[in-house]
């Protein structure tokens, strides 16, 4: 394999990886829409411990999801 060969391997394989990690972002997005759906219908059941969990939980999912869709922090 020569150096262009290599060259446009690791284009290839970075376009992948930059990919992937927007799809990761996404499926983490549509995770913590379903967290705050539940976390609404937990309000209304005074569910406090558990509703701080998913606080929680959404806050660090966030956190992933904007990692993972910046693309300052994709790999070069």
């Amino acid at each position: 394999m020569d150096e262009r060969d290599k060259e446009l391997r690791r284009k290839r394989d970075l376009a992948e990886a930059i990919g992937a990690r927007r799809q990761a972002a996404d499926m983490l997005l549509q995770a913590s829409q379903l967290i705050s759906r539940a976390h609404r219908k937990l309000s209304y059941n005074k569910s406090d411990d558990i509703q701080l969990r998913l606080t929680m939980i959404k806050m660090e999912l966030d956190e992933k999801i904007e990692i993972l869709q910046d693309p300052e922090s994709d790999p070069n």
